[in-house]
């Protein structure tokens, strides 16, 4: 899946996102996302009203209850572990 980043504002910049078959799904049945791309007016809508810091907000919140913290409790910290679980899950490099 891609998306458009809120912070890299340039037009065509995404960031690519790999997600398993049960998250699309879930994404599908609340958001209708393969409709939404079938329509033009809808197709670049954001799924939540929320701005970058309110987002940051909810994503600290569900980092402090899973008890991550440090280093690791940051956005690149956040990227990091990310990127690591994608190659140790055998995503291909230009997928992640």
């Amino acid at each position: 899946m891609k998306f458009r980043t809120l912070k890299r504002r340039k037009a065509g910049l995404v960031r690519q996102v790999p997600l398993p078959g049960e998250v699309l799904d879930d994404l599908e049945r609340c958001f209708g996302l393969r409709d939404r791309r079938r329509a033009p007016p809808h197709a670049h809508k954001r799924l939540w009203p929320w701005n970058r810091t309110t987002a940051w907000r909810h994503v600290k919140q569900v980092m402090a209850a899973a008890d991550i913290s440090g280093t690791h409790a940051t956005p690149k910290g956040l990227r990091h572990g990310f990127d690591v679980s994608a190659l140790q899950s055998n995503v291909p490099p230009h997928l992640v």
